[in-house]
């Protein structure tokens, strides 16, 4: 827990005429004089490898918003049974209240896609879908699961998978010499059958992510891949 010290507050050392700091999850280190005669170069650097080698152990990265994340929470209807789905297509959306840009859905769709086919699933085409959405003058941010229902029947799929931001919310945090930002973002997932109506598989997953750049797209592609790695497996 000494090393978890270092990352979150400001610290001194008698051989210090300045101060070391360090801000989670980057660090960066200013002001850093030696009191001559007390100690050198070499032994400053030995402090810093290893404090270095410290915060890696305990998980204090760059500041990428990439990083390893727990697991979906998940939850699976009892007469879901993967062999049966032949083909999926896939919806990504806001709510009502977070209007989720084009360019977002269309990641998030892309990391279900990839996830869907890498665990032996066929996906109708974006293209089909979003034609029949808009001539059926649907949108994303307001598609129901009955609408969704709908398409997938139109498409000729057994069900739909429902991808939903339901909180994304990014905040500036640092000060004069350091600036990053911290996003709390979260995704439900809902694989709906289209002629039953049934839910047949549910996953969800939040989290925190610390980056430097305030783009919000990163944090979606996690979640995304997180609850797409909890998506069963077909076997052929």
């Amino acid at each position: 827990m000494l090393l978890s010290c270092f990352c979150c507050e400001k610290i001194r050392r008698p051989f210090f005429q300045g101060q070391i700091w360090g801000l989670y999850p980057g660090m960066a280190i200013r002001n850093t004089q030696f009191r001559r005669g007390t100690r050198d170069n070499a032994t400053l650097g030995v402090y810093v490898i290893l404090l270095a080698l410290g915060l890696s152990l305990v998980g204090c990265g760059p500041l990428s918003g990439s990083r390893k994340l727990a697991a979906a929470q998940t939850r699976s209807s009892l007469s879901f049974d993967p062999k049966a789905l032949s083909k999926l297509v896939v919806f990504a959306q806001g709510t009502r209240d977070l209007r989720l840009p084009e360019s977002s859905a269309r990641v998030i769709e892309d990391e279900f896609i990839l996830m869907l086919l890498d665990k032996g699933y066929s996906v109708a085409s974006r293209t089909d879908a979003e034609s029949i959405l808009r001539e059926m003058k649907f949108q994303h941010s307001g598609l129901t699961d009955q609408d969704a229902a709908q398409v997938g029947r139109l498409l000729n799929v057994p069900a739909v998978l429902i991808v939903t931001v339901t909180h994304l919310k990014t905040e500036r945090r640092g000060g004069s010499n350091y600036v990053y930002y911290v996003t709390n973002a979260a995704m439900g997932a809902r694989l709906l059958s289209v002629q039953s109506g049934e839910i047949f598989w549910f996953g969800k997953h939040s989290d925190d992510y610390m980056r430097r750049d305030n783009v919000d797209v990163q944090p979606l592609m996690d979640l995304a891949r997180t609850i797409g790695t909890a998506f069963p497996t077909r076997s052929p």
